[in-house]
């Protein structure tokens, strides 16, 4: 390979998308046809041209164990609005035939940017703010020409500076990584978790409303109330969420981030351990760094 990434498979029959992607560094990783050979191989991404067989998809998961690889599906203008497809929920992105160049190698670039945050999501700290920002930007830009939805969460520490005061920061560090633990193990494999600030987590769930994103957050809320952390046995942990699924109004992630912020800070004026979802831009307060 001449690219970044350790291995993709790109399965299509169409000899023009072939040489659209040999021209990207992808010459010696090409399965045209007899899906038998597909056994027993674990790319890191997988790149199905269903533009003349939306079934694809389904023999691919048949005949691979494809948890936590990313796809990029090929489609037909006729198939864009195919709730076979967009509810997928492995398929990342996708290209539109006719495909030129500079797309495709935008679209890998993005590819390589979300494999990376896989391996991230993976280690003890979990994300750092910039990178979940990053995502925020892929699953904005594909809502925008997919209409695919995504939501997001603030989840905010409460009493952070009382805690700070009665604890050490060993005992504040340990507690996060509690935290962090509860949290992924409730998540789903395609969601996101990391720090957003020095109190607060932040939360991407994909292929996620606002009704589905407003059940995962009272779990949360619950499970961390009924949590006993430790060194906190004299303490009540709780946390304050807000969430917010994006929608047409918003312009931009920032915008979209500013909708979150202020939902967490409805949340928090509300009491200790609610959630609040974003309604409307009254009463705006900052809430995060």
């Amino acid at each position: 390979m001449h690219n970044n990434f350790l291995r993709a498979l790109i399965i299509t029959e169409d000899a023009y998308l072939k040489e659209l992607f040999e021209k990207a560094g992808y010459s010696n990783n090409f399965i045209i046809a007899g899906y038998d050979s597909l056994f027993g191989v674990k790319p890191d991404a997988l790149i199905l041209d269903l533009s003349n067989n939306m079934e694809l998809v389904d023999t691919v998961s048949k005949s691979l164990s494809i948890e936590d690889i990313p796809i990029i599906a090929v489609i037909n203008i006729t198939q864009v609005g195919n709730k076979k497809l967009l509810n997928f929920g492995k398929v990342k992105d996708i290209l539109v035939k006719p495909v030129v160049q500079e797309e495709i190698s935008n679209k890998l670039e993005l590819l390589k940017i979300y494999i990376d945050f896989i391996k991230f999501r993976r280690v003890k700290e979990g994300l750092y703010r910039e990178e979940l920002e990053q995502l925020l930007e892929i699953e904005f830009n594909r809502y925008k020409r997919y209409n695919v939805p995504f939501s997001f969460m603030i989840i905010r520490l409460d009493d952070f500076e009382k805690l700070s005061e009665l604890k050490t920061p060993q005992d504040m560090d340990n507690l996060f990584k509690e935290i962090l633990d509860i949290l992924r193990n409730m998540l789903r494999s395609s969601d996101f978790v990391g720090k957003f600030s020095e109190k607060e987590f932040g939360v991407l769930l994909t292929h996620t409303n606002l009704k589905g994103a407003f059940e995962v957050a009272n779990r949360i809320q619950k499970r961390i109330k009924k949590h006993r952390f430790v060194g906190f046995s004299d303490v009540n942990i709780t946390v304050s969420i807000g969430l917010a699924q994006i929608s047409d109004s918003i312009k931009s992630v920032e915008e979209f981030m500013d909708a979150t912020k202020i939902a967490l800070s409805r949340a928090v004026r509300n009491g200790k351990g609610k959630v609040a979802i974003f309604d409307s831009w009254v009463d705006y307060f900052g809430t995060s760094n």
